[in-house]
């Protein structure tokens, strides 16, 4: 027997399966029909995130008024409905201010549990005095959104 009857017979031999989540390898290669009932193919998924800049929809540098945050909130709150995976980029903002910020993210805790947030959005391109004031908005935003009845004094 030569060495293409050795690998006809050794291909023949073999099933195939095709893997659907990894391109750069097409198929498996099983020994018998009992091995391919045990082989279990992990999906391996990578998040799209949708981005949002916070400069775009303003329409400049200055994030100041809540209006302007209302429009962003409408968008990640959309985002994070539809259970998309957001990036809220700072890009280019000159200027913001706490009020912008309750309204973009703080009111997202009153309608979104902490994990959905914390497990799809995410910030980007953001310096450490404004990522100080959004941290500071955030656990303003938790503790009011924990107890709301307590703090507006009802």
């Amino acid at each position: 027997m030569n060495d293409i009857e050795i690998l006809q017979q050794i291909l023949s031999s073999r099933s195939r399966v095709p893997l659907q989540h990894d391109r750069s390898c097409p198929f498996v290669e099983l020994k018998d029909k009992q091995a391919e009932t045990n082989v279990k193919i992990k999906e391996r998924t990578v998040p799209e995130y949708i981005q949002i800049s916070m400069f775009e929809v303003v329409g400049g540098p200055l994030c100041v008024a809540s209006n302007d945050g209302q429009k962003v909130y409408e968008r990640l709150a959309a985002a994070l409905k539809a259970d998309r995976h957001v990036t809220l980029s700072f890009r280019k903002v000159t200027t913001l201010t706490a009020a912008f910020l309750n309204a973009a993210v703080g009111q997202l805790y009153g309608t979104f549990s902490e994990e959905k947030i914390r497990s799809l959005l995410k910030v980007k391109d953001v310096d450490s005095v404004d990522l100080a004031l959004l941290k500071r908005v955030v656990d303003n935003a938790k503790l009011y959104f924990k107890s709301p009845q307590r703090i507006d004094g009802d």
